[in-house]
């Protein structure tokens, strides 16, 4: 009888010890993003949507990603000012109110070193009023030089652009 209970148990600790990650990732979301050539795990990713909006954020303490949509149905929408470079140039005053957007934030802080989407997709695949998951892709400018863009011209905005992607899965908070 000893035997048995010892090998339920064993059984059950096994079930328990290979599916907990799946679980937690469920319990937790994620966000994978690769900016320029380096990529960052953050395995904690929440949302919260109201009438207006959908928030998506997540951080793993080091670095955190926010992103902004308006119209979080399925579906494949515009980040920041256009789908490319050279349709968000014409757009360059209106980055601070535009509709659709990702913020990357490391742990030196938005002013230095954050980088805010300027162009570039972000595709709903699936959402729920417990979860949301998609991925972005686009290009990104120093969150610092924000203001100065009126005074930047293509060529200088070229080269200050960083190229961005990644995926998303994350939970939705309740307010009840």
């Amino acid at each position: 009888m000893k035997s048995k209970l010892v090998k339920l148990l064993a059984i059950f600790m096994a079930i328990f010890t290979f599916s907990s990650c799946e679980e937690v990732d469920e319990l937790t979301g994620d966000i994978d993003i690769t900016i320029g050539k380096e990529t960052f795990h953050i395995p904690a990713a929440t949302f919260y949507s109201n009438d207006s909006f959908t928030i998506i954020t997540g951080t793993n303490l080091k670095q955190s990603v926010a992103i902004k949509v308006k119209d979080a149905a399925v579906g494949k929408k515009t980040l920041g000012l256009g789908k490319t470079a050279l349709s968000a140039v014409g757009n360059l005053g209106d980055i601070a109110s535009v509709d659709n957007t990702l913020v990357y934030v490391p742990s030196s802080g938005i002013e230095k070193d954050g980088m805010t989407a300027l162009y570039g997709t972000i595709t709903i695949t699936k959402k729920t009023a417990a979860s949301i998951e998609g991925t972005f892709e686009g290009g990104g400018i120093k969150t610092s030089i924000i203001d100065e863009m009126q005074d930047v011209s293509i060529t200088e905005l070229d080269e200050l652009i960083t190229e961005f992607s990644g995926e998303f899965s994350a939970i939705g908070l309740t307010t009840k």
